[in-house]
C-alpha cells in the first residue's frame, strides 16, 4: 500500500526534503515544468524552485 503520509525521518529538515521530492516526482509524472506548476499553484517560480531544491516553503505556499 502506497501511503504518501508515511515518512522515514530523523528531523524536520529531512521531512521537508522528502515532501519536496514527492512533489517533484508528481510534477514530473504530470509532465509539468517547475514554472508551470508554480503558475498553477499561484506561487512565484523562484519560491517553487527553492522548495524543490531545499524543501523550504511557507506553509501557505505548500498548501496552495
Amino acid at each position: 500500500m502506497n501511503n504518501i503520509l508515511a515518512f522515514n525521518i530523523a528531523n524536520p529538515s529531512e521531512v521537508a526534503l522528502q515532501i519536496a521530492s514527492r512533489v517533484k516526482a508528481r510534477r514530473l509524472e504530470l509532465d509539468l515544468t517547475q514554472e508551470g506548476l508554480a503558475t498553477r499553484a499561484g506561487v512565484k517560480f523562484a519560491t517553487y524552485r527553492r522548495f524543490e531544491q531545499t524543501g523550504e516553503i511557507s506553509l501557505r505556499g505548500l498548501l496552495q
